[in-house]
């Protein structure tokens, strides 16, 4: 977290931490880099010095792991059924796999492989690397007051694009501070 920011920025207002970590991910999977977004605000700060203590929280942890299994399961489940699909039709075609000739097999062995893929994927999406996002999971009751939420960048389409995002984000304000 900066102390200053010099346009031009971009500035949206969340009601809450959880808001604030959509938008972040929004930003994020849409190409801005999480080094150009910050909190900011008394919430933000306080969440902040909870982090700079040096000390796992297990609360913490605890909601980035329970985030990231959420994100996992549905898509594992997909990956599961997809990799079984894709284990029946080679079994009914080909007849023959990885594993011989056992047809049940081979659609548990596809659907495993599904799984594990798909699991893995979604946990990979589903973490950004920003200190802005990992603030957003700090316990206590800073998680439901209000965030600001900065994205600075040197370059003013940048700044746009963040604007844009953002409106989208259920953000109740943003606002774009040229130079």
């Amino acid at each position: 977290m900066r102390a200053s920011y010099r346009p031009p920025l971009t500035l949206a207002h969340y009601r809450d931490m959880a808001s604030a970590r959509r938008a972040i991910d929004a930003l994020q999977n849409r190409g801005i880099d999480s080094g150009d977004i910050d909190l900011i605000g008394p919430a933000a700060a306080r969440a902040a010095s909870h982090l700079d203590n040096d000390v796992v929280s297990a609360s913490l942890d605890g909601g980035i792991a329970l985030h990231l299994v959420l994100r996992a399961v549905p898509w594992g489940v997909a990956g599961a059924v997809l990799g079984g699909c894709f284990g029946l039709v080679i079994a009914a075609t080909v007849g023959t796999g990885p594993l011989g000739t056992n047809f049940g097999a081979q659609v548990l062995t596809y659907g495993a492989g599904g799984l594990i893929v798909g699991a893995l994927v979604a946990a990979m999406t589903a973490i950004s690397q920003g200190e802005a996002w990992e603030l957003t999971f700090e316990p206590g009751p800073d998680r439901n007051e209000a965030v600001d939420l900065v994205v600075h960048a040197s370059d003013p389409a940048v700044v746009e694009r963040a604007a844009h995002i953002l409106r989208h984000k259920n953000a109740d304000s943003v606002e774009v501070v040229r130079a």
